[in-house]
């Protein structure tokens, strides 16, 4: 679990005014038991206002930490309906209702280490993002005229950072994917050389992380405080969110599809390859002019294995192809056993466990405050519905 945005509802009594940035200072100021801030003020207005919460910022103080039970999310929602309803008290406010409205599930696929270990980072998938993205792309179709997949990169380095999936053009929308280096987002964000070096050593894996981020935007009626606290939020949409992952970016039959794509792409170039060289092919030639179209090393080989037919002929196009490939890979620190990483991935994501027991007793600040059983609300009709892989 990541973050969540809510809307409060709340009302006043005996007052008619009350100072909005005392209110906005105060709900950012609420602080865990373990000493650490998690909320942040988004929109305030007359009547309600909404707010982001972070899950493992309430643990640890930074998303590094991994928030993986209901048991932990639903101590966050009770002390921050605890702490909410104290605050908006001294200002004289009361909480009505309690509207979810977005939330962000996150998955973590670990970069082998060996990987790392030959400078071969976050940067280095940029082509299993690229078969990620006309994945997305195909299977949103439907939703959208035109799905937008985009990159960020670094100007200097010109190696990539985050990669987004999304209907709209703008962040925020429905049914949003964002993949991201976690080692480089926590860097950026920590100010103290020998705070991130303390996080490296709690987090040996760090910079192993690729972070997969599942955004949804919540149609759902209002909650009251009470409803809210008990909502087992994770258990509710954590194995939803795997699905969506599984039905439209790791799904097989659409990547198989893409795959016979780009085959067909680099087939047809090979073929005028030799056309235009009176049957003479210069391997390191043709795929430097392919490599946009070269996404993975199989869909190589399936061109070779489609156009020789002599067996000794292939087994020495194939030596020549694979030199110039691990040429480009090295040169570029990339990676082109591409559809092995993606099963990888697809299987971490498939095995992903949650934990969704929960226990009724929860410490909330100072106190043992029972606040009742959570509960598995149904999705409301509004809900996106998800078909499974």
């Amino acid at each position: 679990m990541d973050t969540i945005s809510i809307k409060i509802n709340f009302a006043k009594f005996g007052v008619s005014y009350f100072n909005i940035k005392e209110l906005e200072r105060v709900v950012n100021s609420i602080e865990s038991p373990h000493g650490f801030t998690y909320c942040d003020t988004l929109n305030i207005t007359d009547d309600y206002l909404t707010i982001k919460v972070s899950y493992p910022r309430y643990f640890r103080g930074i998303n590094a930490y991994l928030v993986k039970s209901s048991f932990e999310c639903l101590e966050v929602n009770r002390n921050l309906v605890y702490n909410l309803e104290n605050v908006l008290a001294k200002l004289y406010l009361k909480i009505i209702s309690i509207e979810l409205i977005r939330v962000d599930i996150p998955f973590t696929y670990l970069i082998p280490k060996e990987y790392i270990e030959n400078g071969k980072g976050f940067a280095s998938y940029e082509k299993v993002f690229r078969i990620l993205a006309h994945a997305y792309h195909y299977s949103r179709r439907g939703k959208s005229i035109a799905t937008d997949t985009k990159g960020i990169i670094d100007m200097i380095s010109a190696s990539i950072e985050t990669v987004n999936f999304n209907l709209t053009k703008t962040s925020g929308g429905n049914a949003e994917i964002t993949i991201y280096n976690q080692y480089l987002n926590i860097q950026r964000k920590t100010s103290d050389i020998n705070m991130f070096d303390n996080y490296n050593t709690i987090y040996p894996d760090l910079r192993q992380r690729i972070r997969i981020e599942s955004k949804k935007r919540i149609r759902r009626k209002s909650l009251t405080s009470m409803e809210f606290a008990n909502f087992n939020i994770l258990k509710t949409y954590g194995d939803e969110r795997k699905k969506f992952l599984l039905a439209h970016l790791f799904n097989k039959k659409i990547i198989e599809d893409i795959y016979n794509n780009f085959f067909i792409e680099l087939d047809m170039s090979y073929k005028q390859f030799l056309f235009t060289h009176n049957g003479r092919i210069n391997y390191t030639a043709w795929i430097h002019s392919n490599e946009n179209l070269i996404l993975d090393y199989q869909i190589v080989r399936r061109v070779l294995v489609n156009n020789i037919y002599n067996q000794s002929t292939l087994e020495s196009a194939i030596t020549a192809v694979r030199k110039e490939l691990k040429f480009i890979e090295d040169r570029g620190a990339l990676i082109l056993n591409v559809s092995k990483i993606i099963d990888d991935m697809r299987n971490c994501i498939k095995n992903y466990n949650f934990d969704y027991s929960a226990q009724e007793e929860i410490v909330l600040g100072k106190q043992d405050i029972s606040m009742g059983i959570a509960q598995d609300i149904p999705n409301e009709p509004l809900d996106e519905y998800i078909v499974e892989e």
